[in-house]
């Protein structure tokens, strides 16, 4: 996956989300799909879809068409996660 030189800040949902993602990925080895991000947030399945569209927009992930649990994650976005990046910076207030 090729991703965004630039990166664009997110929300603190977006982050929020991108957190619980990678989290996930790190503890199971696999990816959530739509519906367990979505009760996780208490959204709906379109809802969490779009979440990841945007942030998708903004460099920080890839998603796949057609496949449940397709999702490119940045080493920027795992960095930001991790603490190697300035919240501050990435993170709108």
């Amino acid at each position: 996956m090729i991703f965004s030189n630039s990166k664009k800040q997110l929300t603190k949902r977006q982050f929020a989300i991108l957190e619980y993602i990678i989290k996930y990925v790190q503890s199971r080895m696999y990816q959530p799909n739509m519906k367990e991000i979505a009760e996780e947030f208490e959204i709906s399945i379109s809802g969490a879809y779009n979440h990841l569209i945007v942030i998708s927009s903004k460099g920080w992930i890839e998603i796949g068409d057609n496949q449940k649990r397709r999702i490119e994650i940045s080493a920027e976005a795992i960095a930001l996660v991790n603490g190697e990046l300035d919240q501050k910076e990435w993170v709108k207030e």
